[in-house]
């Protein structure tokens, strides 16, 4: 035992020694028997499989295989014949998937033309015999919407925790926004939108939800906007608590990100982040501010992420990451404090345009210059200590460790609240989930049965509020 202290004791000292040169995080290349077309999304269809789906702006779509990522990738979609070939920003721009595609076989996508210029949200269907193959006659267009310009499209759709589809368009117009779409609110243009794609009423192919800001507008307000003052929200996400994140695309001075809600005014063009664009000086009463923004030193195009939710990345647990296409920096925000303060994971050399999450919380990278994917590696994981006290909060080691088929796990929580114990194999994918559910305060004990699990390296964490903590355990058959 004392020859293993005074060894680690050394590896941690040429650790710290080397700290210099170490970089905590890197990309890695991932899916490289693929060559993607201009890659600019990444959707994880959340249907319990371990798949994830490449969104490419020439028109197509590629599944790929988490668990195999050196296997090809299939070819899910081709609409190429429906969008250009050329072009910085009109093509293929978004995928979401139906909360209940495992069972409806329904996914949408969102992608603009030019010729005239307009933007199609259309529903499509999976081949109920072939899961990796979509039916591209099934098209069947939902929403579309002209405009004067073939500029600031917007690009994303996804679907709330209500059900409801989400869409972000961008203001549809030339630099400055000279027309000021973002403010008209008889457009759709410079929005976010929320529709219900599961009803029809009035002569529409979706329904207007009943509590959206102007469902009861009778001069001319557009009943599907959710919320207005946008410049180009290339992409949004929604975190584990339901929280809209939106990154917004800024014209000189700053990029944005917000946090978007139901019926709020997020200022362009009468502002760009924080500050007066459109008049100068400007009116600030009832617009809603960024809650983070950086300036045109640190990127020109900031490109929307994802909350990062896996033990993989333990020292951003809960934080969200995001890029920027032009400086091929990355960063993670945590805005759960006030301000928001961010930290800057790494400094790529590639064109970001988007980011990706898998079931297992792993991130990906899209390079749309590059036409190559990347993930997110955490380079310490593995040489965290676990945690043992935090303020009422506890995860003790488990025992015994190894073990061989069971082992005890016990924590403790400081407060009444929900509670979840998990865990991962050492790529950083859920095998387990041993508590999902309410507790009061107190200490627990769970005991995990790993008879049906091979030997090896496991992870374990627990969630609750703003604590988490990963311990190590090891399975010896």
């Amino acid at each position: 035992m004392k020859r293993f202290i005074i060894l680690f004791v050394l590896l941690i000292g040429v650790l710290l020694r080397t700290s210099t040169a170490f970089s905590q995080y890197q990309l890695q290349r991932v899916f490289s028997a693929n060559t993607f077309n201009n890659p600019l999304e990444m959707v994880d269809p959340q249907d319990g499989t371990d798949r994830i789906f490449v969104v490419c702006q020439r028109g197509q779509i590629w599944v790929m295989n988490t668990l195999n990522p050196s296997e090809p990738g299939k070819l899910f979609l081709d609409v190429s014949d429906l969008v250009p070939q050329s072009g910085f920003e009109p093509g293929l721009l978004g995928l979401a998937f139906h909360p209940d595609y495992e069972n409806n076989r329904y996914f949408y996508i969102y992608y603009s033309v030019t010729s005239p210029t307009r933007s199609v949200i259309a529903r499509y269907e999976t081949s109920p015999t072939n899961p990796d193959s979509a039916l591209k006659s099934s098209e069947f267009r939902i929403l579309i919407d002209t405009m004067a310009t073939a500029s600031h499209f917007g690009g994303k759709i996804a679907f709330g925790q209500d059900s409801l589809l989400y869409i972000s368009f961008g203001m549809g117009a030339g630099q400055g926004d000279p027309p000021n779409n973002a403010q008209n609110l008889t457009l759709l243009r410079g929005k976010i939108l929320r529709i219900d794609i599961d009803s029809t009423d009035g002569g529409l192919n979706y329904k207007i939800p009943p509590d959206n800001p102007f469902v009861d507008s009778t001069s001319g307000e557009r009943k599907e906007i959710f919320a207005w003052g946008f410049r180009n929200v290339w992409k949004f996400c929604f975190d584990n608590d339901g929280k809209l994140i939106a990154a917004d695309v800024g014209q000189n001075t700053y990029e944005e990100i917000d946090i978007v809600n139901k019926g709020k005014n997020y200022g362009w063009r009468i502002m760009e982040g924080t500050n007066c664009y459109n008049p100068t000086p400007c009116d600030t009463t009832g617009l809603t501010l960024p809650i983070f923004q950086y300036p045109r030193s640190e990127g020109i195009s900031i490109s929307g992420g994802y909350q990062s939710t896996s033990p993989a990345y333990p020292g951003i647990n809960g934080r969200y990451v995001y890029g920027d296409y032009g400086s091929g920096k990355i960063w993670a925000l945590n805005y759960g404090t006030v301000p928001a303060v961010t930290e800057m994971l790494m400094d790529s050399p590639y064109s970001i345009s988007s980011f990706g999450k898998d079931r297992d919380g792993n991130i990906y990278v899209c390079d749309i210059t590059g036409d190559r994917i990347y993930k997110l590696i955490d380079n310490t994981v593995g040489i965290h200590a676990i945690g043992s006290l935090n303020n009422g909060y506890s995860l003790e080691q488990n025992y015994p460790n190894p073990f061989n088929p069971a082992t005890k796990i016990k924590y403790s929580i400081a407060r009444s609240q929900n509670v979840k114990l998990r865990v991962y194999d050492n790529t950083g994918r859920e095998v387990a989930v041993l508590v999902d559910r309410f507790q009061i305060s107190g200490s627990y004990e769970v005991v995990w049965n790993a008879s049906n699990y091979p030997s090896g390296v496991y992870y374990y964490t627990l969630s609750a509020g703003d604590f988490e903590k990963t311990g190590k355990l090891i399975l010896l058959k």
